[in-house]
């Protein structure tokens, strides 16, 4: 994270309008690179299978036109075939997910595109349970490697991995030794 923005999250007024623009701008954008990510889809596809208006959709996609509310999240994941997650975050997390976003590689496959093979699901359960125990052992946040089978990789906290959508590869430090020391892989969801 940028310690710019950083100090800037500092002041209250400043917390809540960053939070405000990632729901009025950052919903939108995902948005419109899920539509983007679907060979032949247009808005008009995404309404017909929302069962919204056209226009709508069009609101929607547009930063600060229409606040969407969580059923109409839910309805667009659904035309999508994807789950939906809203949960409460530290603002680390969101000035970090803020700061790495790419509308260009963002991909959420729908549930016919997951890999869900049996060694896939044995081995995102292992992680969970890995990562899990590794967080509660170690008192400060420790920073992985997430490698994408996508090829593309980054850097980022536990939590965020745990956030993942997509099956990655993650280095992290074991639970047994201080941050920095020892490296295990595993597979993150």
């Amino acid at each position: 994270m940028i310690s710019k923005l950083w100090n800037k999250l500092r002041e209250s007024e400043y917390r809540k309008a960053f939070v405000a623009s990632q729901i009025n701008v950052g919903i939108p954008f995902q948005i419109r690179a899920l539509l983007k990510s679907r060979p032949g889809w247009t808005q008009a596809t995404l309404a017909q299978r929302t069962e919204m208006r056209q226009p709508s959709i069009s609101g929607l996609m547009t930063p600060g036109k229409t606040r969407p509310n969580i059923e109409t999240l839910r309805r667009i994941a659904e035309a999508f075939d994807c789950a939906l997650m809203v949960r409460f975050v530290p603002f680390s997390e969101l000035a970090d997910w803020s700061d790495k976003f790419d509308p260009e590689s963002f991909y959420v496959p729908s549930f016919a595109d997951e890999d869900i093979s049996p060694a896939a699901l044995e081995e995102r359960a292992a992680f969970r349970g890995a990562l899990i125990s590794t967080a509660a052992n170690v008192p400060t946040m420790n920073v992985v490697q997430i490698n994408t089978p996508m090829g593309w990789s980054r850097t980022t906290t536990n939590d965020e991995a745990l956030a993942f959508h997509k099956p990655a590869t993650v280095r992290m430090p074991p639970a047994s030794q201080p941050s920095g020391q020892g490296r295990t892989t595993a597979n993150a969801f």
